[in-house]
């Protein structure tokens, strides 16, 4: 068996079982949830079929895999399973911070007939081990949701959503009045009430959490009513115009009509004046009450010119938009303020921002007090930067290493503050996705994406501890020297080593591997594959007294597994062999104090 690839053995394993699925199968294992708190009980159903005339009696085993391979069963129980479907309830609780797999395992007369798996997480804070999607909220019928867009979602691994300019304004009005209302950005569609509760509600049955679209301008027809009362929180131009945009040009160039001018055009908001902080946080708050969804994503910055520093604008009263680093002040102030009456209605709201870190490598943080106060407040940037980067149309952001590079030290410095980076970005093809992924949760970062991505964030579900646990560090040059890895091509993986502390006292060493593409220039449709890398031997340095575990490696291709590895530990020394290496693999070495 040893000489059999992975992908033969999950064959073998298909064929054996294969035989016994017409009499009895599992057919579904579900965790009701896909992402838990730390103190909230699991409810897992598993979904059994006999199709034999008669009911069959079988024992019924489930157990949770969580870090790397830590087993604990949670039921054991005989079953009489009648003809046709049933299903079986399991309760327990998972304090384990992290992904965790469920196996469910049917035995027969000592024989195992089949078995089934799924995912979910446990986390306190959603930001930390999610993946991101933006959707528009005109699923047309709550029955659309039911049947489509919330299994989508769901199983798509999908954790944390955004609905995007659902709101009569995108600042200042979060309740709308009637029914339905106008809403969108540059294109409309009517919101609807109905819907966006059936959407909020029957997300968060499966445990994902809903954002509102924020927007730190005044957007939409409310918007303008807003405005047309309270003239003096508008910024103006220096001839006494409004700071806005009305025009075809100015829109996007979409043909939109004269009749949604309005609807299209935006104005800068007045944020030198903390009451309108005020009213804009309020407002906030006012739709979760009536709709409850769990936070924010704000679209921009706290501030007005400032932030780019690009235009002057002035308030009604001809005060000047100030430039850094007052800017920043102002910015930090309203965001602390904003913080403040959010969190005393719903202490765990989660708030993100859209803003990049930086452009290209080596620009600074432009407001780096605002920066630091908002994202070091668990919060969490989406960078839109991402969009022309995936598609390898940002000028000197074109090909994977450099992409790789700048991925990995914006991470650093959103990490090093105390947040998460979000790259916005557009699937392509599976070969195209595989680095996509690989690359961005190597750099322990996220992923937003309208689009389906769902076979690596399975795997991102399933092994977030070793993506996005903070007490991962970078290794040390004088780790990563003495780290030996050895293929038939150099691979990717001297900048993606990791060192972990574990609360049972032991340590891990987590190396990523990347099979370098066949293509080092994004090509978002790219087919061709690199060559299947077979037998790559990694030799790490066992940490001065301490006694290797076990050694692991895991991967998402040809589907999410782990498996572990065979290990020669001499001189100091621990040897083992990665069977393949498709395009990325995670090899995790652990370590414990000797004489334990």
């Amino acid at each position: 068996m040893k000489s059999l690839s992975i992908v033969s053995c999950i064959l073998v394993l298909a064929i054996a079982t294969m035989g016994h699925a017409q009499n009895l199968e599992v057919v579904r294992v579900w965790p009701e949830k896909l992402l838990y708190g730390t103190k909230e009980p699991v409810q897992i159903t598993v979904t059994l079929r006999n199709t034999m005339a008669a009911p069959q009696q079988a024992d019924l085993f489930v157990t949770l895999v969580s870090d790397v391979n830590t087993k604990r069963e949670v039921s054991r129980r005989s079953v009489t399973i009648p003809t046709g479907t049933t299903k079986v309830v399991v309760s327990t609780e998972s304090h384990e911070e992290f992904g965790h797999e469920v196996q469910a395992v049917l035995m027969q007369n000592g024989r195992e007939v089949s078995r089934g798996r799924e995912f979910f997480t446990v986390c306190d804070h959603a930001p930390l081990v999610s993946q991101y999607s933006v959707h528009l909220p005109y699923a047309g019928s709550e029955k659309r949701l039911k049947e489509f867009e919330i299994p989508r979602i769901r199983n798509n691994y999908i954790t944390m959503m955004e609905l995007y300019f659902w709101s009569p304004a995108s600042f200042g009005d979060f309740t709308p009045e009637g029914e339905t209302w106008s809403a969108g950005e540059l294109r409309h569609y009517n919101g609807n009430r109905a819907i966006i509760r059936a959407y909020i509600q029957g997300l968060h049955a499966h445990g994902i959490k809903v954002l509102s679209y924020v927007n730190h301008a005044f957007w939409g027809n409310r918007a303008w009513e807003i405005l047309r009362e309270h003239p003096e929180w508008a910024m103006y131009l220096g001839n006494g115009q409004w700071y806005a945009r009305f025009d075809y040009e100015e829109t996007g160039g979409y043909d939109i009509g004269p009749e949604n001018y309005l609807k299209s055009s935006v104005c800068m908001v007045s944020f030198i004046d903390p009451i309108l902080v005020e009213f804009g946080a309020q407002a906030l708050v006012d739709g979760m009450k009536m709709f409850g969804y769990d936070g924010a994503r704000w679209d921009g910055q706290w501030t007005v010119s400032g932030d780019y520093g690009k235009h002057d604008h002035l308030d009604v009263n001809g005060q000047l938009s100030p430039r850094y680093p007052e800017s920043d002040e102002m910015a930090t102030r309203n965001h602390l303020l904003t913080q403040k009456i959010l969190r005393k209605e719903n202490p765990e709201f989660i708030s993100g921002y859209n803003y990049g870190v930086r452009i290209v490598e080596g620009i600074p943080v432009t407001l780096p007090k605002f920066f630091s106060t908002s994202i070091g407040d668990n919060g969490w940037i989406l960078w839109e930067g991402g969009l022309p980067m995936s598609q390898g149309l940002a000028p000197g952001l074109n090909t994977w290493p450099i992409v790789a590079k700048v991925i990995a030290n914006d991470t650093r410095m959103v990490r090093d503050v105390g947040g998460e980076l979000y790259l916005h970005v557009y699937p392509g093809s599976p070969v195209f996705n595989s680095y996509l992924c690989a690359i961005t949760f190597a750099n322990r970062a996220h992923l937003s994406s309208p689009k389906n991505l769902g076979h690596w964030y399975r795997f991102a579900i399933r092994y977030g501890g070793l993506l996005y646990d903070r007490k991962l560090r970078l290794a040390g040059d004088d780790v990563v020297k003495n780290i030996n890895v050895q293929a038939e091509v150099p691979l990717w993986w001297k900048d993606t080593v990791y060192t972990r502390e574990r609360p049972n006292g032991r340590e891990q060493l987590i190396l990523h591997l990347i099979n370098p593409p066949a293509n080092e220039k994004i090509v978002p449709k790219e087919k061709v594959a690199p060559a299947v890398r077979r037998n790559v031997r990694v030799t790490v340095p066992v940490p001065a007294g301490m006694s290797l575990v076990e050694a692991s490696t895991m991967s998402p291709d040809p589907d999410t597994h782990g498996i572990s590895l065979n290990a020669v530990v001499k001189n100091g020394q621990t040897v083992v062999t990665v069977p393949e290496l498709a395009f990325w693999n995670i090899v995790v070495f652990e370590f414990e104090k000797e004489n334990r």
